[in-house]
């Protein structure tokens, strides 16, 4: 779902307010169910203006110096926008675009990483962005069935490459568990930590990694989708929830490794022809982003959830979020 520009310059200043520091915009991604036999007709997108392969940009996209500005704009509020190209996965507006990067015995978003070109192809995305964007996320999640040497072999080479452009650190999905383990796998990267079925948080710290805090069973929205969290169970995570805290494990409130928590919303139903707007989802988003903030910025609960939900209603009703 296209995020238009108004929405996510307003995401911004809500979240300075709200003192919550990341903004990450996953531009590209496809819808998850598609006839394989119809697979370049199947809605996928690439959301940012490229001149280096002006064919890959979406009709609705956003032009460079629109994502300039807004990374502009949110350095002011202190907000940092985190730019994620995923790959090899979620990569059919990529492999629509030019079809000799698909891998060609899995899924048709999936790139094939033996294909040189594939390589290419992100490092001159990736070249011509590096001098407007700040952090960023490689993707990497969902490779299924595909090469683990290769896998890591393109993990660390777009590290690397990313650290070259002066990206550190550099973000990916945690995945080690779907490729053999990190073995091999570069240990400086921040990582999401979103199912432990692809990597469990505890392993992650042992592996040497800093994480965040991502559970998709906790932190999930999918507006209307029908499965993970309609609207996130605040209730439950203002009383019960710190960054610190997985369904697996719970470790120290101060440990190091683990860097803060991120809620994440994917738009699947949209993609899959359920129509919503931008405004169902900040219904969705207000009330997370107020209590993460509250249970990541004090890791307490001074008031009981009825009191702090009172006292969000006062904010909204005197207008906080007036220009």
């Amino acid at each position: 779902m296209f995020m238009p520009m108004d929405f996510l310059r307003d995401m911004v200043k809500q979240m300075s307010y709200f003192k919550m520091n990341d903004l990450q915009i996953h531009l590209n991604d496809n819808v998850i169910q598609f006839d394989s036999s119809k697979w370049q007709e199947a809605q996928a997108g690439f959301r940012l203006e490229s001149e280096s392969h002006p064919g890959v940009t979406s009709e609705q996209h956003y032009t460079k110096q629109e994502y300039a500005e807004l990374i502009a704009l949110a350095k002011l509020y202190g907000v940092t926008i985190i730019t994620e190209i995923d790959a090899p996965a979620h990569s059919l507006a990529f492999t629509q675009y030019k079809p000799d990067l698909r891998h060609p015995s899995l899924k048709e978003d999936h790139l094939d990483l033996g294909n040189p070109d594939v390589t290419t192809f992100l490092e001159e995305l990736w070249g011509e962005y590096a001098s407007m964007i700040e952090d960023v996320h490689i993707g990497t999640d969902e490779y299924n069935n595909g090469s683990a040497a290769e896998m890591k072999t393109f993990i660390n080479h777009f590290n690397g490459y990313l650290k070259g452009l002066g990206k550190n650190p550099v973000r990916m999905w945690g995945s080690q568990d779907t490729i053999g383990g990190a073995a091999g796998v570069d240990r400086d990267l921040l990582v999401n930590i979103w199912f432990g079925g692809f990597y469990d948080p505890a392993q992650a710290v042992r592996d040497g990694y800093d994480i965040i805090n991502t559970q998709d069973s906790l932190l999930y929205i999918v507006p209307l989708a029908g499965y993970y969290k309609d609207y996130l169970n605040t209730q439950w995570l203002y009383n019960n929830w710190t960054p610190n805290t997985f369904s697996s494990v719970k470790f120290d409130i101060d440990h190091p490794q683990v860097k803060g928590g991120m809620f994440a919303v994917w738009n699947d139903a949209f993609a899959a022809g359920t129509h919503y707007t931008v405004d169902d989802i900040q219904d969705r988003v207000k009330p997370a982003m107020q209590t993460l903030s509250q249970k990541m910025w004090s890791g307490k609960k001074p008031v009981s959830y009825t009191e702090f939900q009172d006292f969000m209603s006062v904010i909204e009703t005197e207008g906080v979020f007036e220009d």
